[in-house]
């Protein structure tokens, strides 16, 4: 479909369907799109195509039309869109220097289509004849379906998030030993974790990727060497250029850090009707006139070896589980709900290295945290509903009058037994919470939710990993999703035992 258009000269615009419907429809409004096809939509397609044509249209595309429109969190309560053009996509993978890609390889393809690792996937295979492999969550989030999949299919080349990547090898390792090449990024690689799969899968080539939305997937790329104690990002892809610039973009140092501002063949037009963000982020490029660099607001430096290291960020962007989030956007949503006065969202290391949503309010009246979360759900997609929720007085401000992050209170061990709090009944209700707790670092009763809880579906994963562990029954994840409420699981692990 997406071949298709772009060879009738047009631009895809991605929509997740577990997105808020309120979500899609802006999106929908503010791109401009003219057709939406869907599943219905292929059916009358598929009905009435003895009809078509079956000669190729000609050849229109230039390399400067536009390819698709994706949007990213925003920081004024409202999603932006990025708009990349053609020879953006052709930079990402056709002569590319940081992975070899042949008709050979098999690809399975782990990322929702609205997020932009899957512009490596799709078109990295499209474009060079290999095989794309397509699936669902809950085979990508059980090992052994994930592993029987990859096997079958004769899979080669996978993308992971890093969260998802440390899980697989801590709990999985077994799973990439198949698989020739792994890329992996979102967040910071631990190296212990890949020296861990590198002792166990010498045969993988292991790539750490970085890059916004806004310069087609990947900026820089590394492949990971057994020795390193600190795995760099690595070096500009083909056609890229990148630079460690300060606060007067003049170049810093080798060894001293600034903000990284990257250019080259892949970065995109700009923001969909937004100039002024666009004039913003896409600036002049301070050394080579007529070219421009996009400003990303990570902080990085250069090693004398000529890599670049990742050391944070310059703004208030967050990366939870490989998304890039402004924590603006959900501030907005928040103060929107009756009853809030004030809202500030973090992101904090809840469990090490496991970066979490936690989101502070001050209101004059007690709020129902099942009902906000609730209420978010159909304003954000999931993976930007905060986990934890903290009530305050009032927010610790600095002395120019700034909210102060530094003096915000972790969440409490929320093992804080809640007003709606129904202690476990039996045997497997017991050991059951107690995994709860272990995972969500709170304390669970038997009519708690999951997701309520602060669960998502990496979590679910290792909910499903350790119930295996701890009852020996193999529960498939769609039956999680199914029943996120602990006396429905519990209920359900008994009759399996039985």
């Amino acid at each position: 479909t997406l071949m298709a258009i772009l060879k009738a000269g047009g631009a895809y615009l991605p929509l997740d369907t577990s997105y808020p419907q309120e979500r899609i429809d802006y999106m929908i409004a503010d791109s401009g799109c003219r057709l939406v096809i869907d599943a219905a939509a292929l059916a009358d397609f598929r009905a009435h195509a003895a009809g078509y044509s079956d000669q190729l249209p000609e050849q229109i595309n230039q390399s400067a039309d536009l390819a698709y429109v994706m949007y990213t969190s925003g920081s004024t309560g409202k999603p932006k869109g990025v708009m990349i053009e053609q020879q953006s996509v052709a930079r990402l993978v056709m002569g590319c220097n940081y992975v070899q890609l042949k008709g050979e390889e098999v690809l399975l393809s782990t990322g929702a289509v609205s997020f932009d690792a899957t512009t490596f996937e799709y078109w990295s295979m499209l474009l060079h004849g290999g095989t794309l492999v397509m699936s669902s969550l809950d085979v990508l989030l059980d090992d052994e379906r994930l592993l029987q999949l990859i096997n079958r299919e004769g899979v080669t080349m996978m993308w992971f998030t890093a969260g998802w990547f440390h899980q697989l090898i801590d709990r999985s390792p077994h799973i990439f030993r198949s698989l020739q090449t792994v890329l992996a990024g979102g967040d910071k690689l631990s190296a212990a974790h890949v020296r861990i799969l590198q002792e166990s899968c010498p045969q993988l080539t292991i790539i750490n990727g970085y890059g916004p939305t806004e310069n087609t997937t990947f900026s820089l790329c590394h492949v990971v060497k057994a020795s390193q104690v600190e795995i760099p990002i690595g070096r500009p892809v083909s056609n890229s250029t990148a630079y460690v610039l300060d606060k007067a973009a003049q170049l810093c140092p080798i060894g001293v850090a600034g903000e990284i501002w990257v250019g080259g063949d892949g970065l995109a037009r700009g923001y969909l009707n937004n100039p002024a963000l666009t004039a913003e982020k896409f600036v002049a490029h301070p050394f080579i006139p007529g070219e421009r660099l996009y400003k990303t607001g990570d902080v990085g430096r250069w090693t004398a070896s000529g890599t670049l290291l990742f050391c944070g960020r310059a703004d208030d962007q967050v990366k939870v589980r490989g998304y890039r989030i402004e924590p603006g956007e959900i501030t907005h949503a928040i103060q929107g709900y009756e009853g809030i006065q004030q809202a500030v969202v973090v992101a904090a290391e809840i469990q090490p290295g496991e970066k979490e949503l936690v989101a502070y309010t001050v209101s004059a009246a007690e709020i129902d945290i099942a009902l906000l979360r609730s209420w978010l759900s159909e304003r954000l997609p999931g993976y930007m509903v905060p986990a934890y929720f903290v009530a305050l007085d009032g927010l610790p401000l600095t002395a120019n009058g700034k909210v102060d992050k530094r003096r915000l209170p972790l969440p409490a061990d929320n093992g804080q037994r809640h007003t709606n709090y129904i202690a476990p009944r039996n045997a497997t209700e017991a050991l059951l919470a107690t995994i709860w707790q272990q995972l969500l670092s709170r304390e669970a009763g038997v009519k708690d939710n999951f997701f309520e809880l602060g669960g998502h579906s990496l979590k679910l994963s290792r909910l499903a990993a350790a119930i295996h562990q701890q009852f020996s029954v193999r529960v498939p994840l769609k039956e999680l999703f199914l029943r996120p409420v602990l006396e429905d699981q519990a209920a359900w692990i008994a009759g399996q035992e039985q």
